[in-house]
């Protein structure tokens, strides 16, 4: 009679679901003044892929750059920005996000593969239904900022109300 057992031998897989160890991010490291909290807990090979790391300033302090960040491709990005004690300038070459207005929405198409808002990314002003964009609806990110300088429009009602 054949024994049913595996011999020595014999390679045995295990497969799990688990992404590749290089999808993992290591932790983003906070700036003075700032601290960064997780979507997600880390396990010993760093951040699983789509954690979402948010930064957040002391009382008393401005941010400056990104205040959000996700885990994609092993690495954080955009890059989380930094707290300062000044209303200092945002960091050289790259965009502040922008606020949307109400009733709207406001999407990015990023100019290179750093995916934070460098030099030539391109923010589309996009209104929820029975709104339209009144003014600016694209804005392009310069050496000086989003330009034009007059920012995105609004979004207004296309129906009047009674």
């Amino acid at each position: 009679m054949r024994s049913l057992q595996r011999s020595a031998v014999e390679p045995v897989i295990v497969r799990q679901n688990a992404p590749e160890v290089g999808e993992y991010c290591s932790a983003p490291i906070a700036s003075p003044w700032g601290e960064i909290t997780f979507s997600t807990t880390s396990t010993s090979r760093g951040s699983a892929p789509a954690t979402t790391a948010a930064l957040r300033c002391a009382f008393g302090r401005w941010m400056v750059g990104p205040s959000f960040s996700t885990c994609t491709r092993g690495v954080f990005r955009p890059l989380l920005g930094k707290c300062s004690d000044d209303r200092e300038e945002a960091l050289p070459g790259v965009c502040m996000p922008l606020t949307p207005p109400t009733n709207g929405l406001i999407t990015y198409i990023q100019a290179g593969r750093q995916e934070n808002f460098e030099i030539g990314t391109t923010a589309l002003l996009y209104c929820m239904a029975s709104h339209a964009v009144t003014g600016q609806a694209t804005v392009v990110c310069s050496k000086d900022g989003w330009q034009p300088a007059t920012g995105l429009g609004t979004c207004d009602p296309t129906e009047r109300q009674n």
